[in-house]
């Protein structure tokens, strides 16, 4: 990625140019799918958020992701999957003695286990410390996976606009931004979250945003330092 390296005036400013311009709509592109994806994990699904998901843009968006509804998804009446979902929704996250608790601070291996445990202040103090501020009207607490899933989303928000202004130094601090939360937070438990999700074999449509969360984490936890290496080099260089 030859974004902020070096290079020769007249046709080198274009290159960087439109290499910050596709830099700029992949994050874009990312900051989209992982709102999607907190929006799934927020609460139960709704009749406007379903009719939106059975769009063929919407459809195309998922399938290009990786997730492949069942025909079912797009055929039923909306009203009874509505309902559906929401039964499975509430089974997975809500009813009390068999809920996957959606938090870090009770997933993460070797933690406290317990809901507003000290993880959750550890990641409230994250959000601060990069300047993210979660609504004061969120019922949430600041270590749930949606607003996990808001963060990154906003950090690659973020990402995307100093790539779009000509601010590579902004773009990096939100790529490393990206990286340690990843890595000190996110990756920590969402996976074995995500696999818990799955064996529960409650749901077909949870399992499989679960399973496409867990894809993209996995190929960003993947990506990141790459990146963030190969712009250090560039930054080295100029």
């Amino acid at each position: 990625m030859n974004t902020v390296a070096p290079i020769d005036k007249a046709s080198g400013d274009c290159k960087v140019a439109a290499s910050a311009l596709a830099m700029a709509d992949l994050a874009k592109e990312r900051a989209s799918l992982l709102n999607l994806l907190a929006t799934f994990f927020r609460g139960k699904p709704n009749r406007e958020m379903l009719s939106t998901l059975r769009t063929q843009e919407l459809r195309d968006a998922l399938y290009q992701a990786g997730m492949v509804l069942e025909e079912d998804f797009f055929t039923s009446d909306i009203d009874l999957l509505t309902e559906t979902l929401a039964v499975e929704f509430t089974s997975l996250f809500l009813l009390p003695g068999s809920l996957i608790s959606p938090h870090e601070s009770t997933q993460l291996k070797g933690g406290s286990g317990l809901l507003r445990g000290p993880e959750t202040a550890c990641v409230r103090e994250y959000y601060e410390y990069v300047g993210f501020q979660v609504d004061d009207s969120t019922p949430m607490e600041p270590d749930h996976v949606s607003i996990e899933l808001e963060f990154l989303s906003h950090l690659n928000k973020e990402e995307s606009i100093a790539w779009n202004s000509g601010q590579p130094e902004r773009a990096f601090d939100a790529l490393r931004y990206q990286n340690e939360f990843l890595e000190q937070h996110l990756c920590k438990w969402f996976f074995d979250f995500s696999q818990k999700i799955e064996e529960a074999n409650i749901s077909s449509f949870y399992s499989q945003i679960a399973q496409l969360t867990s894809a993209f984490l996995s190929e960003r936890r993947t990506m990141l330092p790459e990146m963030i290496a190969q712009l250090q080099i560039s930054y080295s260089n100029s």
